[in-house]
């Protein structure tokens, strides 16, 4: 049997073309971004040019379509040379290199990491391309690499274009680096629901979606059209192992309850130890009966927990570098300050599901 009978043997009444709800599934038209895509293709004309470097900042937050834009303008260049750093796996100076190797289309991977550095340089003189180089969620790199990184890549020869792609904008000093920003603010509802109007018509089977399928997706995903189009692929699964031929908002709700589960659980994989030590004494004081959890007491109760563990206990800043770590990646919120409390206290909250929140509990305890 070829491939494609048995990929259409293994389609459900609910799905016609899963692929086309993939995060990697190709888009022929710049759904309401083509004003941000006319300032990223007007910004990189020195480059291409090979006139001057220059460092482009592209900041808004998740699922606002900052890497679908700059993906779909940069295959489309031709003649330049252009390196990609996926930052949530490259977030080191060597990791970085293997990921730039790997671009200049590298085989054998050399061990010592100078060495690594040496390559790159040898393959960039060589090749007379401009060149650009697209530094993808750069959020994820630490504060120590992430500026080694950026000293790196703007010692390297030739007019070149650097692209920082980031939610954080505020890790950036922007001034310093003399950035242009391109800024991407999150969809609208009507937004949302056109591009998942797209995407559903190759992926659904005529009449799987039942009316308000794609607008509570729409809601529900507020502005995140990542989010929004992985909603809409969970809740068709979830009808699908119900053997059910149609997808109703009720298995959007339920898509939403297990994205978030597995969205917290992938964070908490990522996360430093100490950051992870963190969140369990938020958990540990909100178990305990407090009403109000303050940064005062968290600290306390974090440095208990670093004596039980054996943990280095962080200095106050650096455990307020945590604290942004965990505020950074939506495990907790900041609180408006109460009057008259002290300007250095902050008030901590914590919204998860009570069986999530146990889960969370549970695995951060093995920190």
């Amino acid at each position: 049997m070829a491939y494609e009978e048995i990929r259409k043997a293994l389609e459900t009444d609910i799905f016609s073309n899963k692929k086309a709800l993939y995060p990697s599934h190709p888009s022929n038209t710049l759904i309401n971004r083509k004003k941000e895509a006319k300032a990223l293709i007007s910004s990189l004309k020195p480059t291409i040019e090979n006139t001057k470097s220059q460092i482009i900042l592209v900041s808004g937050p998740e699922g606002t379509g900052k890497t679908m834009t700059t993906t779909t303008i940069l295959t489309r260049l031709k003649g330049v040379q252009i390196l990609n750093i996926p930052c949530q796996i490259a977030n080191t100076i060597r990791r970085a290199l293997v990921a730039m190797l790997h671009s200049l289309n590298e085989s054998i991977i050399p061990y010592e990491t100078e060495e690594m550095k040496k390559r790159v340089l040898r393959k960039i003189e060589a090749s007379k391309r401009p060149l650009i180089i697209y530094l993808q969620d750069f959020e994820w790199t630490t504060k120590r690499d992430r500026a080694n990184m950026l000293s790196m890549l703007l010692l390297l020869p030739r007019p070149k274009t650097i692209i920082i792609e980031t939610r954080h904008p505020g890790i950036i000093d922007r001034k310093a680096l003399e950035c242009q920003e391109i800024r991407f603010l999150p969809y609208t509802d009507q937004e949302i629901e056109q591009i998942l109007k797209e995407r559903s018509f190759e992926a659904f089977s005529p009449g799987a979606l039942q009316k308000n399928v794609i607008s509570t997706c729409a809601k529900l995903s507020r502005g995140n059209a990542k989010k929004a189009i992985k909603l809409l692929k969970t809740a068709g699964e979830v009808a699908e192992a119900q053997n059910l031929r149609r997808v109703t908002p009720n298995h959007v709700q339920l898509a939403a309850e297990q994205l978030q589960k597995s969205e917290i659980l992938e964070t908490l994989d990522k996360l430093p130890p100490q950051s992870k030590l963190v969140l369990h004494a938020i958990l540990t004081l909100k178990r305990s009966g407090r009403n109000r959890l303050v940064t005062n007491n968290i600290y306390e109760s974090y440095q208990k927990l670093c004596e039980e563990k054996g943990f280095r206990i962080l200095t106050r800043r650096g455990f307020n570098n945590h604290l942004a770590n965990l505020l950074q990646f939506g495990l907790i919120t900041l609180k408006p300050r109460p009057k008259g409390s002290p300007s250095r206290t902050r008030t901590i909250g914590i919204d998860l599901d009570p069986k999530l929140e146990e889960l969370v509990y549970q695995r951060t305890q093995q920190a």
